[in-house]
Order: structure tokens, then sequence, then C-alpha cells
């Protein structure tokens, strides 16, 4: 991808400017996006604890399995939320 990106930067007139400009107006759904990542890591901050509770819970049956999917999916979008702008800068 980034050959691809470099190569049709290149390919720019040497006048243009390729630097990005927020439209008029996106001030409040930047806002907007920035409230939505942060309830994002909340939640999984939250449900992690909660799968650690039910994790020592299903260990005390003695069905322990039960217990680590919690903590697992909360880890997972933890780590998909946190490289989620990574990936955005990356495809832009």
């Amino acid at each position: 991808m980034t050959g691809f990106k470099s190569a049709a930067l290149t390919a720019m007139p040497a006048g243009v400017d390729t630097t990005p400009v927020q439209p008029p107006g996106m001030g409040n759904l930047t806002l907007l996006i920035g409230w939505v990542a942060w309830g994002v890591c909340i939640a999984a901050v939250l449900g992690f604890l909660g799968g650690l509770v039910y994790l020592i819970f299903c260990a005390l049956r003695g069905d322990e399995i039960q217990g680590v999917k919690p903590c697992i999916v909360c880890l997972v979008v933890a780590v998909v939320a946190g490289s989620a702008g990574t990936f955005i800068s990356a495809l832009s």
C-alpha cells in the first residue's frame, strides 16, 4: 500500500497541496468520535474487570474455561479500539 501511495503522490503536479484539511462544520463530528472512542475504551476496561469477576466465580465452580472467554473478548476489543487510529491513518 505504501508503494501505491508514494506512486500516487509523485504523480501529482508540483504546485498541488496534498495536506488534508478538515471540512467546515466537522468539529462536532470529531468531538463525537473522540467521546465514542473513550466510551469504547472505558467499556472494554469495565468488561474486562467484569470478566475477571466472572472468572473467579467460574473457578469456584470448576469450569474456568467459561470465565476465560469474556476476558479474551474484552482484550481483543481493547486492542482493536486502541489500534483503530493506526488503521485509519494507514488507509489515508
